[in-house]
Order: C-alpha cells, then structure tokens, then sequence
C-alpha cells in the first residue's frame, strides 16, 4: 500500500490500492443523508482509473442486485431503505472499497420547513409589534426568537408580540425552528419604530379596579372607567400576562377557582398612548357550604301536660345561630336547634317556625303545626293521638300501670344497632307507641323498639306511650347521638425488649388505629403504671429495680387490645456519656425562629439525631437544631438521641408549640428616585421595578418583594405579622442595575 502521485486533493480525500501498474482513487466517498419517508434519494462516488471501472453497491453488507454505476437512486423510499450502504470499485487489476453512509428514513413530513416567513414592518411608538411565522413538521417544534442576532428571553412561540412597542425595539429579527429532526432559521424581519410626532391624546382613568375576595365557582368582575378624546382599547392582565380575549373595561370570570388568584390590571390604549391602571389582588377564599335545613320542625297533635320538643338540623359554616317563632312572633330565650316545653297547654298550640343564620346567610323552615288538645277539645290532626275510651281513667293515682324501668338515652356509633326498651307493671294486656321528635313510629308497638344499623337520620328524641284498658302513661323523652361510625382498635407496632444502661433514658411505644377516642395504660408486671396514659413511655434515669415485663393497653368504645410484652433489663455500668442539660419546651409565633438545643459530657466524640413526633430529621445531626421561620407544621415534640464511641442516650421530650397570629394588611408608600448613587439623573422611565426586603427578627431580613415600576410608588403589603416589622428599598433600572438599599426602617404592627 502506498501514496500515488495524484493531487493533494487526491491525498486528503482518497484512497489508493496499486496491483501492478494500475491503481484506483476515489475522489469523493457517499455521504450519509436523512430523507422523509417516499421521497427519493441518491448516493454517489467519484472515481479516479486509468482502466475502465466497475461498481457494485452494498446496503448492510449484502449485494444491491443491478446497482452497477456510480450513482445508486431510489425513487420513492420505504423504511426498509434505511441502512449503511457502500460500493466497491474495481478493474481488471484492483478493487477499493469506500467509506460507509448511512441512510435515515423519517416518516413524510417530519422535517419542519417554514412556510410563511415573518414580514418585516414599519410602525408607530406605542402600537403593538407583532411577528408571526408559519412551520409544518413533526412536532414538537420548538422556536427561539432573536433579536440582532441575540436570543430573546422567553420568545419560545410561533408568534413574538411587543404589546406597546417603543422605537428602541426597532432591528432585525429571526426566529429559528427545530423539532428532533430537522432546525431552520427564518429569514430576518426588519422591524422600524418611529416615534410619534403628533401630541398624543391624553387618557385618564377616573375609576381604578378594586381589589376583592370570592369563593371558588363564584363569578366575579373587574372593571375600569377612562375617557380620551379617541377610541380606546383595553387588554387585561394577570401576573404580567396578557388574559387572552380580555378586551373590553370589565373582565368577568363566571366561575372562578384558585388558579384565577393573582395581580391584574388593565393597559388601555388610543392610537398613540398608553396607560397601565392600579394593581387590584384577587383573592379565591374555599367555597363555604351553603346553610340549608336537613331536618325540619315535625307538626304534633298532643295531649294537655305533656311535653313538646321541636328540633330542627342544619349544616353550612359555623358559628350557626337559632330563633324560634310562634305565630310569626320572637320567643324569649329559643336559641337552640331544639325547643322544649315541659308541660304544654292548649295556649301553646299554633304555628311554630325556626330560622337559622350565619355570617354569610339567613334560612328559615317550614312551618310545625302544634295543637295541644284536652278531652273536652280532641285533636284533628294526622299526628294527633287518642285520648283512652269513654270510660277510662286517665293518670288516676293508682298503681294498676306504672313504668318500672324508662327507656335511657344513650349515644353509638353510625352502624351499630339502636335498642330502645320500657318495662312497666300494673293490669295488662298492654299497648305500646314510639314516638320519635314526637311523631309517631309507624309499626314500633312493642315493649323494645330497635334498629338493627343506625344511620345519622336515627339520631332524635324518642319517647314511648303505655296503654292497658284503664290507663295511658308516657315515657319521658330521651337522646339518641349517632357518632361517625368506629372502628375497632388495633395494634400495628409493639413495643419492643431492650437492654439498657443504668441511669439512661428509655422510651416504649405502640402504634395503634381506630376509629374514635384512643385510650391509652401502660402496666409494668401487669400492674398500672401511674400517669401512663399516652402512645409513649418515657422512663428517666433508669436503676435496676426499673427493669420488667412492660405491656400497654389499648382501648376505644369498641373494646380494648393488650400490646406484646416487652422486657426492659437495666444494665448497671460507670456511664461513659451524660445529658447535662436537655432540650427545653418552647411557645413561638409562626414566622419566629425555632431553636432546640442539647449539652452532653463524653469521654470520646458525640453524634446527634434530632427527632420530632418519633421520626428523624433528615440533616440535623448537631448539637442544635435551627429553623429560621417555624410555621404551624412544625409544632411537635421534639427529641435527639445523643451517641458516644460506646453507647447512645435520648434525651427528653421537648414540645414545641406554634401559634398562628392575625395578620395585618398595611400600605407603604415611598418617593421615587430623582438620581442615582453617583450623583447622576435618574428619570422614572429609566426605573424597572423595586426591591423591598423585610424580616421580623434584628437585622434579619430574609424575605423580599419585587413591584414593577408601572404600580407607582404605593404597595399594599398583606399578610403582615404583629410585632416589629424591619424593611429597606432598593430600585432596579431597565438595564438591570440594582442600586444601594435604603436604611433599614422599623414599624411597630399590633
């Protein structure tokens, strides 16, 4: 193998083989190329011989059967054309093979290819500038506006759009496309903005929108006033983001929902000027359910000397507050969602009708026909009930009926059976009626009335009536409270044997679920341990008498569970490691820094874990453990576990409690900058945004706020904690330079 003297084109781009006196160069190899799916392609070598050449093309090493020349074509291709293709050139004496190529085959269409390229433009300041271009291709696409050749930040659309142009973005523009086949790149745009010559037509907003709350689904509106002497045209935002087809003075949303919370206003426009209204904050509050009646008052016909008891059920948001009327008139002291008269007289008979309110409405019921009937004067009623037969004596003093055991009230849970019993003596045969909130039970006729699963719609007022053939009595009225239904306890986690060391500290605990109230005993050798009634079982300074089996019983209203026993064995040794002063309890605001602290004594180094609620916490392994703003979550109890090179101990339990304090809305207002820090002039054009910077800590200032320029210099700041608010300002040009802060100035806010 060696060099023939061919050109040095011939040295850099072929390859020679001598056999003899002849020799082959190719010139030019196949090139790799990507092609849509049915289109046509074509590969070619170019040769170099002094004898006549033949060719023979290869795909993926196997002969193309006819493909002899030095182009191989395909008209119309297939996926299977997909490959690496290379061809052997040889004469009578040599043969040389070229380099590989490889063929792509993508579906039809995959390439992007632009077909409406964006037009340039000449406008006016103030109008809107607007560049669009039009791509085919398999998506996604992926477009990248430029502006002289340099990126535009956040132009990442088919559409670039400049909403109030000024004669500083006049230049060329070029957006580039690209999916993941194919990139192209537009041609420029040249975009010339003048300024107006013509005085502008003045603006003015007479009614700014206002700031408001709602609740979700609920509709709400924002609105604008202004007047020029032109035609104006209006746009609103969000955030700083055109609202599409929010264009007219009012924008209304018919349903709104947590996504719709945010900063709006509004940029109104003639032909040559612009003007940016006030910020307005809308706040989406949870939907509040409405107040509405589930129960209502039941009309009663009743005998004189009996007890009525009218009961109403409502739900929506509480505090809900109760009226009772008689008669469409207020009675004294009925501000309950029951209404109990001991011994009712015919004076009491009417029509009776209770309204419930809360903050946010007003419902009242039905009206509850009460009639109250002696035997002159019987009742006419559906619920009206009997006197005994001409004849009978009624509540006679004799012991003939009497009612030796009264039903009781009692609550259960959603589920379990509801048993109601009366026993009595006296001359039967009896008779028995259940009432239930004084309306009789139809087919509830004897001694026990029951249910075999409660529902919520169980949960009323129930008496019973007693008759034989000389005698009517009544029951008194007892509750029934149906609770959400309970699960039985058990339990998921035991406590576990542990050998510890004399003097450390040790805790115990079980995992247990349930419906309901959790109780909670701790026994040691089966014997209750005082004051031993939560999920954990701290023992403190432990000494050999400490040692034995330890258990923990579980109970709820649905019975009781007895945990595995553990047993605890103190092993008396010289401690190497001593906690000499444990975590302290502490009550913070939400917002205050959170620190927990622990000292220790070791004769080798120490290690640290800090614990709240049982579970570590991920990084803190020091001595102290920090939160620079606790919130409400982070209120618990805390722990460490402290290690040496030979043993570990807990420390206490610390509970940390966070309150949550009101917070105010308060309006900070400041004068703009006529200059900058080196004396130069600053003009309110030139100014971007602010930057306010408060903490409530000394000299911490560790939370910042950023307002456009465009709000004017007035800000109104919610969410504000009482105590000693610390802030200071700083401006931001258009070109990006922050300037010094402000001192720092203290506000008192209680």
């Amino acid at each position: 193998m060696q060099a023939s003297a061919a050109s040095s084109q011939d040295l850099k781009e072929g390859i020679t083989e001598e056999l003899g006196s002849a020799e082959i160069v190719i010139l030019k190899h196949p090139q790799s190329i990507d092609v849509s799916l049915n289109s046509s392609f074509s590969l070619n070598v170019t040769t170099k011989s002094d004898l006549p050449l033949h060719y023979q093309w290869y795909k993926d090493s196997l002969v193309i059967p006819g493909a002899n020349s030095p182009t191989y074509s395909v008209g119309k291709s297939v996926e299977q054309d997909q490959g690496l293709y290379h061809v052997v050139v040889s004469n009578e004496s040599a043969s040389l093979s070229s380099y590989s190529a490889t063929v792509n085959v993508s579906p039809e269409n995959s390439y992007v290819k632009i077909t409406r390229e964006p037009l340039s433009k000449t406008i006016t300041s103030g109008q809107p500038l607007q560049l669009q271009v039009e791509v085919v291709g398999e998506g996604p696409i992926s477009y990248q506006w430029f502006k002289n050749g340099l990126a535009i930040s956040g132009a990442n659309a088919d559409t670039f759009q400049i909403p109030v142009s000024r004669p500083s973005d006049s230049g060329h523009y070029q957006v580039q496309v690209s999916n993941r086949f194919s990139m192209l790149e537009s041609d420029f745009a040249s975009v010339t903005i003048s300024e107006v010559n013509l005085p502008p037509a003045e603006i003015s907003i007479s009614v700014q929108p206002q700031s408001l709350r709602t609740t979700a689904t609920h509709p709400f509106t924002l609105s604008v006033m202004a007047s020029s002497p032109e035609e104006l045209h209006y746009q609103w935002f969000k955030n700083d983001q055109a609202i599409s087809g929010a264009t007219e003075a009012s924008y209304t949303k018919q349903s709104g929902s947590i996504l719709d919370e945010g900063i709006y206003h509004v940029l109104i426009k003639n032909q040559q000027r612009s003007i940016k209204s006030h910020p307005a904050r809308v706040q989406i509050l949870p939907d509040i359910a409405p107040l509405t009646i589930t129960t209502q008052p039941q009309s009663l016909a009743l005998p004189a000397g009996q007890p009525l008891l009218l009961m109403v059920e409502a739900t929506g948001e509480d505090p809900l507050v109760y009226q009772w009327y008689k008669d469409g008139l207020q009675i004294s002291g009925a501000a309950s969602n029951t209404l109990n008269i001991p011994d009712a007289h015919p004076s009491d008979s009417g029509e009776y009708q209770v309204q419930v309110s809360n903050e946010s409405s007003t419902v009242k019921s039905s009206f509850a026909s009460i009639t109250i009937y002696t035997e002159e004067s019987p009742a006419d009623s559906d619920t009206y009930i009997p006197p005994p037969p001409a004849g009978l004596i009624i509540d006679e003093p004799q012991d003939r009926l009497i009612i030796a055991q009264a039903p009781e009230s009692k609550t259960i849970a959603e589920g379990d059976p509801l048993e109601l019993s009366v026993a009595v003596s006296g001359d039967g045969p009896f008779t028995y009626q259940w009432q239930k909130n004084g309306s009789l039970l139809p087919n509830a006729t004897t001694s026990r009335f029951f249910v075999a699963s409660a529902r919520k719609s169980d949960q009323a007022s129930y008496r019973v009536m007693i008759s034989n053939s000389s005698r009517r009595i009544f029951s008194d009225f007892v509750n029934v409270w149906v609770t959400d239904k309970i699960a039985p306890v058990s339990i998921e986690s035991h406590p576990e044997s542990q050998l510890v060391p004399e003097g450390s500290v040790k805790q115990l605990s079980v995992v247990a679920r349930g419906g309901g109230f959790i109780t909670y005993q701790w026994r040691k050798n089966g014997k209750p341990i005082a004051n031993a009634y939560s999920s954990t079982l701290t023992l403190t300074d432990l000494h050999e008498e400490d040692a034995g089996h330890y258990d923990v019983v579980v109970a709820n209203s649905q019975g009781s569970k007895i945990s595995n026993s553990a047993y605890l064995d103190v092993l008396y040794y010289e401690p190497s490691l001593l906690i000499t002063q444990q975590p302290k309890a502490q009550l913070i605001r939400s917002g205050q820094a959170l620190s927990l602290s622990v000292s220790a004594q070791s004769d080798s180094d120490l290690s640290y874990q800090w614990f709240m609620n049982g579970s570590p916490i991920s990084g803190a392994d020091s001595a102290t453990y920090h939160i620079m703003q606790a919130g409400v979550p982070d209120a618990g109890t805390y722990s460490v576990l402290v290690s040496d090179a030979h043993t570990s101990q807990l420390s206490l339990p610390a509970e940390v409690s966070i309150n949550e304090p009101d917070t105010f809305a308060i309006e900070l207002s400041w004068d703009t900058p006529r200059a900058r820090e080196d004396g130069s002039p600053l003009k309110s054009e030139e100014i971007l945004e602010y930057i306010i910077e408060y903490g409530y800590d000394d000299h911490l200032l560790n939370q910042r706020i950023t307002i456009p320029h465009s709000y004017g210099n007035r800000y109104i700041m919610d969410g504000v904690y009482p105590g000693h608010l610390l802030l200071r300002i700083a401006t931001v040009d258009i070109d990006g330079h922050q300037g010094h802060f402000s001192d720092v100035i203290s506000l008192s806010i209680d």
